[in-house]
């Protein structure tokens, strides 16, 4: 009978730890997954990291709070810019970013069916590659509305296209920064990354929550629950400080 020897388990041990198995799912994390916005909130970088399949590629999504966006092209009517009929996008995002390990492309052609699953295929409407296709399609009267909405979001700071991927295709970890601007819309911010492992799709998702804080809070609260009060109480406090203002320069 031969006893078993410590050698059988060191020696596997060791090479489990020098010579690291390949890895097939994906891991994926945002920091801080929750952002305050008090009263003088000038913004906030979320660092978000993950791991996937050696070699693959990866579309990384973050998305704002989403909502019916109404929005309206302008006209001259005798010598005035007034607003036209509007056009409703449902669920359009309030932000937007993407960050992508190869051309955006490529990507959206190999993740289209994943994107449908997931839900997403209408966010691609806001990125640069819907708006190029727009441009070099045959002219058309009909308003490119995704198109606009999105130029708005990017003179808003709200719309990011062009995020450093910090990415080692070889071990699969890749991390990247995303800021958001003092203006980005409270509520649940979904993180969204899209690769391969095992030769299918992957979907792995995440979050992070902005919520207001402190007196902007309360001014939130306040206008959305009393309306009429909030609006008063704004007219008078507006008042009160251009009474302040004229008295400090009438005693100069």
């Amino acid at each position: 009978m031969r006893l078993f020897s410590l050698n059988h388990l060191i020696i596997p041990l060791l090479i489990g730890v020098l010579i690291p198995l390949p890895t097939s799912a994906a891991a994926l994390s945002v920091q801080p997954d929750q952002v305050k916005a008090g009263l003088f909130f000038n913004g906030e970088t979320v660092t978000i990291t993950g791991q996937r399949a050696m070699g693959q590629p990866l579309l990384l999504l973050v998305i704002g709070p989403q909502r019916n966006q109404q929005i309206a092209p302008l006209g001259k009517h005798n010598g005035i810019w007034l607003e036209e009929d509007a056009h409703t996008l449902p669920h359009a995002p309030q932000f937007l970013a993407v960050a992508n390990s190869q051309l955006l492309a490529e990507l959206v052609t190999l993740f289209s069916d994943s994107l449908t699953t997931a839900g997403l295929n209408s966010i691609l409407e806001y990125l640069p590659l819907t708006g190029r296709a727009n441009r070099d399609a045959a002219p058309t009267d009909k308003p490119n509305w995704h198109h606009a909405y999105a130029s708005l979001l990017e003179q808003r700071s709200l719309l990011l296209t062009e995020i450093a991927l910090d990415d080692d295709p070889v071990s699969g970890a890749f991390s990247t920064k995303v800021r958001l601007p003092s203006n980005a819309p409270p509520g649940h911010y979904q993180v969204v990354a899209l690769t391969r492992a095992d030769g299918q799709p992957l979907v792995v998702t995440t979050g992070f929550l902005l919520t207001k804080s402190g007196v902007v809070s309360r001014l939130a609260l306040a206008a959305l629950n009393q309306p009429v009060v909030y609006g008063i109480s704004a007219l008078l406090f507006a008042l009160l400080v251009g009474w302040v203002i004229g008295v400090l320069l009438n005693r100069r």
